[in-house]
């Protein structure tokens, strides 16, 4: 899907607040290595590292995954995916690895990228439908395999077939035992009916990676793209955030207004409206 015609060059971009119902600290970062492997320390004193990553609150991706799935998911249960848990087993306490692994480490939260947004929300979207923990972790395992990729679930090559949730680049289920095999089997709708319409509203790099989102589908006037305000919703044509057309349209109580005081189109006002109704009834 092409629809980079839509947004403006980097050059004419306004400056503007984040959005998610309410504007976001921004978080700034410095970079070093953790633990010898690929995270990366933030603070807040410098920012240019993380432009383009997008930044997403654990909070502010749960809300985008209820407006996706049409009910209410809590933050805890995506924390479980990018951070693991702890589960009793009788007498043992067990843990599990998370499936998404941050690129980021900040100070006393986590922060995802705009791919580990993507996961999440693909992770929820099968959750929704009934997959198991496992069958996803399995899926996930394979096709960063296949891939080379961290994040898989962010790539337009993931995809699932007839068997299950597996890479449409199939090979044989080598490995897999007869349980995992008869479990993939029982959710292969699940692609169908909710995750393929979400990869519907991706747009892709040349590396078919995605960068860009549009929640309310691809021909609405709201994205998310990480190279816009940390990857906060925006309208499309202007880059002014959701947040900001939804406020002032709470005070005026005019499409028209707010579209002539910020120079947006009035399709652009209605579609944030919208957005910010339907993510805010999330919280």
């Amino acid at each position: 899907m092409q629809k980079s015609d839509k947004l403006p060059s980097r050059g004419s971009r306004p400056r503007h607040g984040l959005g998610l119902c309410q504007s976001t600290r921004v978080l700034c970062s410095r970079r070093r290595r953790v633990g010898g492997g690929s995270l990366t320390q933030a603070s807040l004193n410098d920012g240019p590292e993380l432009l383009g990553l997008g930044l997403y609150t654990i909070p502010d991706a749960a809300r985008l995954l209820s407006l996706e799935v049409g009910s209410r998911v809590s933050a805890p249960r995506l924390y479980r995916w990018i951070r693991g848990y702890d589960y009793a087993y009788g007498a043992e306490k067990r843990h599990s690895d998370r499936i998404v692994t941050p690129s980021l480490m900040f100070p006393g939260q986590t922060i995802a990228t705009f791919q580990e947004l993507v996961e999440l929300l693909v992770i929820g979207a099968f959750k929704h439908q009934g997959v198991s923990y496992q069958t996803i972790r399995w899926a996930h395992d394979r096709a960063k395999k296949l891939y080379s990729h961290n994040h898989p679930f962010a790539t337009r090559n993931y995809s699932t077939d007839g068997v299950g949730i597996f890479t449409t680049e199939r090979d044989p289920l080598a490995n897999v035992d007869q349980e995992l095999t008869e479990e993939l089997s029982h959710y292969q709708l699940a692609f169908r009916s909710v995750v393929e319409p979400f990869y519907r509203n991706l747009e892709y790099n040349v590396d078919d990676v995605a960068v860009r989102l549009w929640p309310l589908g691809v021909n609405s006037k709201v994205v998310l793209d990480p190279m816009i305000s940390f990857g906060k919703p925006v309208e499309s044509s202007t880059c002014v955030p959701t947040w900001v057309l939804y406020e002032t349209f709470q005070a005026e109580k005019s499409v028209a207004a707010v579209a002539d005081w910020y120079n947006v189109p009035p399709e652009g006002v209605t579609d944030a409206i919208r957005y910010e109704t339907k993510i805010c009834s999330k919280n």
